[in-house]
């Protein structure tokens, strides 16, 4: 089912939860009546770890191409390697199916070591549906291996020209 505004099923995708649907619309509310607008905007949030790591970009890479794309959501690294990665609806139907990248420039700072003199990228693989709202997603080096193992068998038994769709599609 599609996820409506504040992260409730909405599988018409009217914009209201199906919760609200039959009782809402028998009073003739419609979409606009009920949606509360102050609800928290969908999101993942985590740590950067490789010692801590302060200005790194975070994004959800829908299409498998590694890099980051005007249609994807990213963030930057605050302090303490924190993110938090704001979604749209459509980018939390892809969220459990993508692999969340992590850009790290030169002059970003790591908490242990300092300034950051050599770029480098760490990944989180997807977790295929088992992915919890209240879930930190830290990436680290150890996530980045488990990418490249789990990248391996998608490209086997998927091809090469991996996306959030076809992944969810043949997870389902």
């Amino acid at each position: 089912p599609l996820i409506s505004l504040g992260g409730l099923p909405d599988s018409d995708n009217d914009g209201a939860p199906d919760t609200c649907d039959a009782i809402c619309l028998e009073l003739g509310m419609q979409a606009d009546d009920y949606i509360d607008n102050d609800l928290p905007i969908p999101s993942v949030q985590g740590r950067v770890i490789d010692g801590y790591i302060t200005g790194a970009t975070v994004f959800l890479d829908i299409n498998f191409n590694g890099q980051l794309d005007g249609n994807e959501p990213s963030t930057i690294t605050g302090d303490d390697g924190l993110y938090n990665l704001s979604l749209s609806d459509e980018h939390v139907q892809c969220l459990a199916f993508s692999p969340i990248f992590v850009d790290v420039p030169v002059g970003a700072v790591d908490n242990d070591l300092g300034v950051i003199n050599q770029p480098f990228t760490m990944v989180s693989p997807p977790n295929f549906g088992i992915f919890n709202d209240n879930q930190n997603v830290n990436i680290t080096p150890l996530t980045s291996v488990l990418w490249d193992q789990i990248l391996l068998l998608l490209e086997d038994n998927l091809g090469d020209d991996l996306s959030c769709d076809l992944v969810r599609q043949e997870s389902t």
